[in-house]
């Protein structure tokens, strides 16, 4: 999970009905909107070409990415602060692991959330018509929380970039192939004011955010009991073959720790592979012995089958309720704690 907004009416400040929402006829007001988004798009979360190749690899993917001085996470957090609890010592759980450039926000990523955020504008800035003013932070109080990854925090201050600034700055679609020129030539000018929001990494024994960071050998042991149930064992034991394969092509999936299951890699990183190339337009086959036209077309052919394998797991582990309720309960509990908040505060100001 990358971060959760919570945008909170204002008391007698106007805002859009919610009609917008549901194309109902009445006037019902808009009273809160909570947003959960997953960070944008990022570089593989750790390098599975063959050795000789690493470095190789690595000077592409650090091309896609902001300068790793933070020099543009600096400058956001200008006008995006982000304030971490002193549980994490002051670090984050991938930039300060040392797999840089891997697990990193790209310049595309930033740009995604830049946009999701701007459609949040459209959607409820009080004054809509106007070209020069976004409105938001007039009718709303807007609260911003996010995980301890620096690929998290700085998408979290993209997403606030785009739904805060004026409408009349430029917009680039996620696709468009100049995506990279909206933060890549940043101007630390535009961001010198502080927005007067606060993005807040809380303890990370009570963050509701990442039930894995939160308590890991509670999840392990949840995992555990779904990957060790027959049904579970015998479609990934059919998954092994296309694993050993895939291997061929990426030896560092071998290396990597997996969650469980007899199929024996980690799909998470498998799928890294093709679903960070494709959005990069990088050859499947690219920085490797074995890059060929024949390579290329197999790889291609088990692409659909990795990505769908993956899917599987994650549907099979949230059916289990215990595991579902550890991930989904904590944060769904917090939406609804402020939900009540806010509900209970706007009927006091109504008698």
């Amino acid at each position: 999970m990358s971060a959760i907004a919570n945008i909170s009416k204002i008391p007698n400040r106007p805002c859009q009905p919610f009609r917008r929402l549901f194309s109902s006829s009445s006037r019902e007001e808009t009273v809160g909107v909570w947003v959960f988004h997953r960070h944008g798009d990022r570089t593989p979360s750790r390098p599975l070409v063959s050795e000789e190749f690493v470095d190789e690899e690595a000077d592409f993917w650090r091309s896609k990415i902001p300068p790793v001085d933070r020099t543009h996470y600096q400058i956001l957090s200008e006008r995006f602060p982000a304030s971490i609890h002193e549980s994490y010592d002051a670090k984050f759980l991938d930039a300060d692991c040392g797999r840089e450039p891997y697990g990193f926000l790209s310049y595309k990523g930033m740009t995604q959330m830049y946009q999701k955020g701007r459609e949040m504008a459209q959607r409820f800035n009080p004054d809509s018509s106007s070209s020069s003013k976004n409105q938001i932070t007039d009718a709303f109080e807007v609260k911003a929380y996010s995980t301890n990854y620096l690929r998290t925090v700085k998408s979290c201050q993209c997403f606030l970039d785009g739904l805060l600034s004026p409408s009349s700055r430029i917009d680039l679609g996620a696709n468009d192939d100049n995506y990279e020129t909206l933060y890549e030539n940043i101007d630390p000018n535009d961001y010198q004011d502080h927005s007067g929001i606060t993005i807040q990494v809380r303890n990370r024994k009570n963050d509701t955010l990442n039930a894995f960071d939160k308590s890991p050998t509670l999840m392990k042991s949840l995992v555990k009991d779904v990957v060790s149930t027959d049904h579970f064992i015998d479609r990934d034991t059919k998954a092994a073959t296309v694993a050993a394969r895939l291997c061929n092509f990426l030896p560092g999936l071998m290396n990597c720790t997996s969650y469980g299951g007899p199929s024996g890699i980690n799909w998470i990183h498998a799928s890294d592979h093709f679903v960070c190339r494709h959005s990069h337009e990088l050859p499947l086959s690219k920085f490797s012995n074995l890059e060929c036209d024949a390579s290329e077309q197999t790889l291609q052919a088990m692409s659909h089958f990795v990505t769908s394998h993956l899917a599987w797991r994650f549907r099979t582990w949230y059916q289990s309720p215990a595991l579902l309720a550890a991930i989904a309960g904590p944060p769904l509990a917090n939406v609804k704690d402020q939900m009540n908040t806010i509900v209970n505060n706007k009927g006091k100001r109504d008698k």
